[in-house]
């Protein structure tokens, strides 16, 4: 169901509480209105230094305060980590107690004034640690570094992996100067992602970070000669990262079945227009030579923000299944999800039932052109792609006929059970465990159920991460935190997700359909999902269901079905399901 998105998947007042080293001037923040400030804090101007824990490493803090107007501005240093003159946005006091807020980063302090000294606590991400100042006239400073030194050669690729459970990603980070400093993009290799967009570069005394805010993800890291030594940050989890220098950075796997041109059909670039959500959907059509009428089916990706070939792990599947039906005579149309590749909106905010609405635009728009025969269009969705075709098909008259690649019968909450269970019991985790880790996400599901108000959800959740043992918070902890946890559990998509039961829909569907599931699909495992598929679609005249054997959830043939074996498999399809897929199409949509 949900694949890693690129991840292809800091921190004094930069990141995350102090990682000892990586504090970033921010120097694009800017500052709030001067608070006011009473007689009796007067003496807070001026520099202030301190010092802050941080594991079994110290790092100096000043803070240098100036009035203005009537109010105060204020910047931080963090000498040992080479970071100085960061802007505060906001300086608030309030008879002997002074805040001041970062806010880009999340950071805040909050202290009281006892003559020239300043004792309070910094907060950051969750995290909150003793910070104590005391006036200081001369802030420190650190011995000017040599040139080399402080900037060491950066151009060039940069090659490393990223271990993430099971799963290892190759990426390759290609870094060049221009003008105003310098530029760099991303390559995923095992996700067959070439050239993400890295939004911005610092680069300064040899520490390297990378912002790409298209992925949600940052880079940070230390150069020394050929090698980076730093971290991969994205979705709030953590992972080491380090990378070398190389002449000859690794490419992708080559994957046979992707189409070779010239091909025997027509490829054509289109745009798709959601008049309802106000988006326009980046598209490509293949259809065969000639002037039709032909059938035609649009492809509807999995979870997860998808570009119209559902590109993951080096393959691209609806690549090769588009291409698979057009030579078998009929029209395919598949397009990027809402706010990926070139197709607009914002996909964070997108439920089920928002991508069942750009799917019958979609199919509109496929059946308005001239060569189509508007009787014969139907549609192929994959994963949850499969309940976007259900909820579609069950809402319009529009569709000849519905194609379900491993897709769900059951409600999400069940879903994520089995795929939960089916990891713990692989990794050995005890029957009881397996119990006690089902009960306890009963209990989010209960909230994110029930709660309609978020913050009160919110305060729910935390609740139960404040009753799990140690173990299991730390574990958590690792993950990125509560925090970043529960705002994953709090999306749109995720409550509905978890609640959406497809067979509601499947039941009202009187088209013809084909639902196949691999036998080592382990996302949606057909010994639960194909029984309950059978159930709701009985009342159709013309259903085929089937299980094919040796498939995993890609329809590849896999030895164990696990997420991990997907970009080691060179087979993109299995020759067999795309031929019962194609053959099916082109029978029911004649």
């Amino acid at each position: 169901m949900r694949r890693f998105a690129v991840v292809v998947c800091g921190c004094l007042f930069a990141s995350a509480v102090v990682c000892a080293g990586n504090w970033r001037a921010a120097s694009v923040l800017g500052s709030f209105p001067a608070q006011a400030a009473p007689p009796v804090l007067g003496a807070i101007e001026g520099v202030w230094e301190g010092t802050l824990e941080v594991g079994s490493g110290r790092l100096r803090v000043v803070l240098k305060i100036k009035r203005a107007g009537t109010g105060w501005t204020a910047t931080a240093d963090s000498p040992d980590q080479n970071a100085y003159d960061i802007p505060v946005d906001r300086v608030a006091v309030d008879g002997e107690k002074l805040e001041i807020d970062v806010l880009r980063i999340n950071l805040h302090y909050a202290a009281r004034m006892d003559a020239d000294r300043l004792t309070g606590t910094m907060t950051q991400n969750g995290q909150t640690r003793a910070l104590d100042l005391r006036r200081n006239g001369t802030p420190p400073t650190t011995a000017p570094r040599p040139a080399a030194a402080r900037e060491p050669a950066l151009d060039g690729n940069w090659a490393g992996a990223l271990q993430i459970g099971a799963v290892r990603l190759r990426l390759v980070v290609k870094i060049r100067r221009v003008a105003t400093g310098w530029e760099a993009t991303v390559d995923s290799l095992d996700q067959n992602a070439r050239d993400i967009p890295v939004g911005a570069v610092t680069f300064d005394g040899g520490r390297l970070k990378l912002d790409l805010p298209g992925i949600n993800a940052r880079y940070e890291g230390r150069v020394d000669r050929d090698t980076l030594a730093g971290s991969w940050t994205q979705g709030g989890q953590v992972w080491p990262l380090d990378l070398t220098r190389t002449e000859t950075p690794p490419v992708p796997r080559p994957r046979v079945q992707e189409p070779k041109r010239p091909l025997p059909y027509d490829e054509i670039e289109t745009v798709v227009e959601n008049p309802t959500a106000r988006i326009t959907l980046a598209c490509t059509l293949t259809k065969p030579h000639g002037d039709g009428p032909f059938a035609g089916v649009v492809l509807l990706t999995g979870s997860g923000p998808q570009d119209r070939d559902e590109a993951l792990m080096g393959h691209k599947p609806f690549l090769v299944l588009s291409d698979a039906i057009t030579r078998a005579g009929v029209e395919v149309l598949r397009c990027d999800d809402r706010g990926v590749g070139k197709s607009t909106g914002a996909f964070a905010n997108a439920t089920t039932f928002d991508f069942a609405e750009d799917a019958l635009a979609e199919v509109a728009a496929l059946r308005g052109r001239p060569e189509i025969a508007r009787a014969h269009v139907g549609v192929l969705g994959h994963s949850e792609g499969s309940t976007v075709a259900a909820i579609a098909a069950a809402r319009s008259t529009d569709l000849a006929f519905i194609v379900l690649l491993a897709g769900p019968a059951l409600p999400g909450d069940q879903i994520l059970d089995l795929q939960r269970a089916w990891l713990e019991k692989t990794a050995g985790v005890s029957g009881q465990k397996i119990a006690e880790s089902k009960a306890q996400w009963h209990k989010v599901y209960a909230i994110l159920k029930s709660e309609k108000d978020v913050g009160a959800a919110r305060e729910k959740l935390r609740a139960i991460y404040a009753g799990l043992p140690g173990a299991d918070r730390q574990e958590l902890d690792r993950k990125g935190g509560f925090d970043a946890q529960v705002e994953q559990v709090l999306s749109p998509w995720f409550r509905t997700f978890i609640t959406l039961d497809p067979r509601t829909f499947l039941a009202k569907v009187k088209v013809p359909v084909l639902a196949i599931d691999g036998e080592r699909d382990r996302q949606v495992p057909p010994d639960a999902n194909l029984p309950e598929m059978r159930k709701a679609l009985v009342h159709d005249r013309d259903v085929t269901v089937r299980e094919l054997p040796g498939l995993n959830h890609l329809f590849q043939t896999a030895e164990t079905g696990a997420l991990a074996e997907y970009g080691k498999i060179d087979e993109t399809m299995s020759p067999a399901a795309l031929k019962l897929v194609s053959d099916w199409i082109a029978q029911h949509a004649s």
